[in-house]
């Protein structure tokens, strides 16, 4: 076993008897064939050529002293940028909400006013002159406003006329502010009346339908800033008088209920007549997140009418449910529930019962809300429904039919925002993520209310203000060169929920809906992460370092490969606001090299980046401020010429040119003291050497954005884009798995399966890390096998008679002794294995791809 673990390259030997009479060789003798397969593989070709030792060799000889990475200077700094983006967007809206108020105390009501009376630019048939703006994503213009009225409203209701003219001066505040920071986008303004007054002028959009259902008073980020927080019961009365069409109307307007809660919310359903029971799973209040929200949608369409409605139960069972989920220990111990306000919603066709004793028991004082809706053409009386909502601090509502819903159940919420009002409650609202309408990617919205401030009594909402902060915006706040490659940071909200992660958008897609993606959903559990999800819910700063499995954070991986790693998160809070980031790190980013009293003098100042025999790619970072994404490596060259010269005054990051220019002397070295010596000549000759001992090609890229290739007629046949694909060293197959292990890495590329033949055929190489002290790694080698070369080499060490397969460490086919097998070559081995150990022999209980008939196997390390 000591020759087997000296040679483990990371690869797996399967075999299968071709047939059932076979004798399975010995685990000894398979155990010989796995450690002459690590020595042919490792000493007499990668080792050989690749140049590893010599290359770690090479950076040792900079003597350049390893510092701790000081993760919580890290963490500080990009909580300090987004404080400071999300601070300027906070200002916008002040701004605005202070221009409406003084413009309301200042407007006189009009009741007789006309369309003729009042100018504004309608959002549906803009009549401006529009420009294309990448930074909008659509054609629009900046001197003006656009005016958006719902469909189901009057566009020549007085009420609408006046405030689309009390608000038309609001177009001085949006241009100022914009001019202000120009980093805004959107900017608008929603009235409490339903029109909605966006900055910069653009046409709406209308859908896939054509149809325009958008309401600016039905957006999550409008009520929630328009209303407290609250915990919700809807009673939906399901007894034999709303046979039929009411029926219908109930559940379609228990549904626009639940649609007008957010994740602040929350609520639970409940159907009566007789008795009452929940209508959903749901025992307790749960949050208002879409998930939960759509599993109650799902139940409530299965709702049938029967027997004879009791107000006295409903109300009974509703009360009981509070009472029961102020008890538990997620309410009193987890923080669950709204911790705001309490509100009865009740469903039904009318009635004369009052349900007086069952509020003197449960209601006085007053706590609970209670907001009541008859449902459908009025046959019986509603005088009962109306006095329960007035007696109890709510509000009592009409749905006549299918096109009230939309509006009429939107009345509570002026209801809620009454106390907001009084106490001139002005809270920042940041929404969960969601899909921009406008085309502009995920984002989250920051809005304030706005209210009526002629009198100190006055309790009415004027509307909400709001902004957009696109999560693109806050990526790029992000110093991924500080904390190294995968690593990661990423934030949440104050319900846990994601704003910003690199596996958010690999494994759900953007949604349009906010997508309330759990932390704990995208990073695998531990008990540590659930005290740093808990610690950043409660805003609170800190660290915390736990031994997890860990996905690879390359898409290009398809996060095909876990890694057992510690990661340490640095987390801190974002004042006013209610996000908190954090930054993880593995544990071979926790060192750096020290590049802060580095001397220049040894470098040159021209041709950095050329070399006859190498294709150098520079990594399309910024370097520089007045660089441009993607600058060309002879653009960097520049920069780099203008550093070496001027690099007291320059305004170039010191740091990041520092590891560029190391990184490009020590590669060099490599490149022409022992690539181009080892396999001398120039174009094919070269490339001929190197077949000579089975390699295609070789690759070294580094930590600071560099990538060399040899010889340089591999990449001169590759397109542009394959060529700007591997610009980035850290985004690599070969680069990140490298750093995981201390060996080699061999790599076949992704494969689906969807086109694959028996003539497939594949790539094979193998990287590994230069690995100094402390796990800082500034570079890896890859190799690139010569395919037939190194086919025949593996087999001839090997019984022909069994079906063998290379695996690597995420399970994948890397290669088969069978040519009839060729074309399974990067697909995942789908077998129920039994690890014994890492590195001992493993039974195989099911057929690999049902290709052999036999029961058991053996399964080796190389």
């Amino acid at each position: 076993m000591a020759m087997l673990s000296t040679y483990r390259v990371l690869l797996l030997v399967l075999l299968f008897s071709k047939t059932e009479a076979f004798v399975h060789p010995r685990p000894a003798v398979v155990n010989e064939w796995s450690a002459r397969i690590g020595l042919w593989l490792t000493e007499h070709i990668l080792n050989n050529a690749s140049g590893i030792e010599y290359l770690t060799e090479r950076y040792k000889s900079e003597n350049i002293p390893l510092v701790p990475v000081h993760g919580e200077q890290i963490v500080t700094e990009i909580a300090d940028n987004w404080e400071n983006l999300l601070g300027k967007k906070m200002t916008a809206l002040e701004h605005l909400v202070r221009h409406l108020e003084e413009e309301c105390l200042v407007y006189k009501y009009d009741p007789d006013i006309t369309p003729d009376d009042v100018e504004y630019h309608p959002a549906k048939n803009v009549d401006l002159t529009l420009a294309n703006s990448t930074k909008f994503g659509q054609p629009v213009n900046t001197t003006a406003s656009v005016v958006h009225i719902p469909t189901d409203i009057f566009t020549g209701d007085p009420r609408i006329l006046n405030g689309i003219k009390w608000t038309s001066k609001l177009d001085e505040v949006y241009i100022s502010n914009y001019k202000e920071d120009p980093s805004l986008i959107w900017q608008y303004f929603g009235s409490a009346e339903g029109y909605m007054r966006t900055y910069p002028a653009h046409n709406w959009s209308l859908g896939p339908l054509m149809i325009d259902e958008y309401d600016v008073r039905r957006r999550t980020w409008y009520i929630q800033a328009a209303a407290s927080p609250k915990d919700m019961m809807i009673l939906i009365d399901v007894s034999g008088s709303v046979h039929g069409l009411v029926l219908e109307l109930i559940k379609a307007s228990a549904v626009s209920l639940i649609d007008t809660l957010g994740e602040n919310d929350f609520v639970n359903i409940a159907s009566f007549n007789e008795r009452a029971r929940f209508v959903s799973c749901f025992e307790t209040f749960v949050q208002a997140n879409e998930r939960n929200k759509n599993v109650m949608k799902d139940k409530i369409r299965l709702l049938v009418d029967n027997g004879i409605a009791s107000f006295d139960i409903g109300f009974t069972f509703a009360f009981e449910q509070f009472k029961k989920f102020k008890e538990t220990s997620a309410f009193q111990e987890e923080n669950q529930g709204a911790n705001c306000s309490q509100v009865i919603m009740l469903l039904t066709d009318g009635g004369e019962q009052r349900a007086e004793e069952v509020f003197r028991n449960y209601n006085l004082p007053i706590e609970t809300r209670v907001f009541t809706y008859v449902v459908g053409p009025q046959v019986t009386s509603s005088g009962g429904v109306k006095y329960m909502a007035c007696e109890n601090e709510g509000y009592f509502s009409r749905i006549p039919a299918v096109g009230a819903i939309r509006l009429n159940t939107l009345n509570y919420v002026r209801v809620l925002s009454r106390p907001m009002a009084l106490e001139r409650a002005r809270v920042y609202q940041w929404s969960n993520i969601y899909l921009d309408a406008m085309g502009l990617g995920m984002m989250t919205t920051v809005t304030l209310p706005v209210y009526n401030r002629t009198t100190p009594e006055n309790q009415q909402l004027l509307g909400v203000t709001g902004t957009d902060v696109t999560i693109a915006d806050m990526e790029e706040l992000i110093p991924e060169y500080k904390l190294g490659p995968a690593s990661y940071a990423f934030g949440i909200n104050t319900n846990g929920y994601i704003l910003i992660h690199p596996r958010l958008k690999g494994q759900l897609g953007y949604l349009i809906e906010p997508p309330n993606v759990d932390l704990l959903e995208v990073e695998l559990p531990t008990a540590e992460k659930e005290q740093l999800r808990k610690a950043m819910i409660d805003g609170k700063n800190g660290t915390i370092v736990t031994e997890t499995l860990h996905r690879n954070t390359n898409e290009l991986l398809f996060e095909r490969y876990v890694f057992l790693i510690n990661m340490t998160y640095w987390y801190r809070f974002i004042n006013s606001t209610s996000f908190s980031m954090a930054i993880a790190l593995p544990s071979f980013n926790l060192w750096s090299m020290d590049l802060n009293n580095r001397s220049f003098n040894e470098f040159q100042t021209k041709d950095q980046l050329h070399s006859d025999d190498c294709y150098i790619l520079i990594a399309p970072w910024m370097f520089c401020p007045d660089q441009k994404h993607n600058a060309t490596a002879e653009v960097v060259d520049s920069f780099i010429s203008d550093f070496l010269e001027n690099h007291n005054n320059s305004d170039c990051d010191h740091e990041m040119l520092t590891r560029l220019l190391i990184d490009l002397y020590a590669t060099e070295d490599l490149e022409q003291n022992y690539w181009v010596a080892k396999f001398p000549g120039q174009g094919n000759d070269s490339l001929a050497s190197l077949i000579e001992l089975g390699v295609e090609s070789l690759i070294v890229g580094t930590m600071g954005g560099l990538t060399r290739i040899y010889p340089k007629t591999v990449a001169l046949e590759l397109s542009d884009v394959e060529l700007d694909n591997l610009r980035d060293p850290w985004k690599q197959d070969y680069y990140e798995r490298a750093l995981y292990i201390n060996d080699y890495v061999i790599s076949v590329p992704h494969n689906s399966g969807r086109n694959r033949d028996d003539n497939y055929t594949t790539v094979v190489s193998a990287s590994k890390a230069v690995r100094l002290e402390k796990d800082v790694m500034p570079a890896v080698i890859k190799v690139t096998l010569q395919q037939e070369f190194f086919n025949m080499g593996w087999k001839e060490q090997t019984d022909k008679h069994l079906n063998c397969y290379l695996l690597d460490n995420g399970g994948f086919v890397v290669a088969s002794n069978q040519e009839e097998h060729v074309s399974y070559v990067s697909a995942i081995m789908d077998c129920g294995i039994a690890y014994v150990h890492k590195c001992a022999c493993v039974l195989l209980y099911r057929c690999f791809f049902n290709l052999v008939n036999i029961f058991t196997g053996i399964l080796f390390f190389l």
